[in-house]
């Protein structure tokens, strides 16, 4: 998957755009329990909503401890998000962090 040379983003811009549509997938479940999310999760792992672009890992783990099973739904969810940027519309829905991973070197590549 690569972007063309003009859209290229900085690392920042990047991770701004995963965050975005991060908040867009856990918004549709409503305002107060995307802000309860990334409440906890900053309580649990010590660390912000601006890290989850770069330590998915660790968002993902927080998830499935606090919603188990019902992470998959999360997951897809936000993933949705993700397919609506051009050049990312082929995402696997399965698997978050690896989505982020390929997002970001999406948005790196010339």
């Amino acid at each position: 998957m690569k972007l063309r040379a003009e859209t290229r983003l900085t690392e920042s811009e990047g991770n701004l755009r995963l965050l975005e549509c991060i908040d867009r997938g856990l918004g549709g479940f409503g305002s107060t329990v995307k802000q309860a999310i990334y409440w906890r999760f900053e309580i649990e792992y010590k660390m912000k909503r601006e890290d989850i672009a770069v330590r998915p890992e660790d968002f993902q783990k927080f998830l499935e401890g606090a919603f188990g099973i019902g992470t998959n739904c999360i997951e897809r969810t936000i993933i949705k998000e993700m397919k609506l940027i051009p050049g990312l519309e082929k995402l696997r829905d399965d698997n978050l962090v690896k989505s982020i991973k390929i997002a970001r070197t999406h948005f790196h590549q010339g």
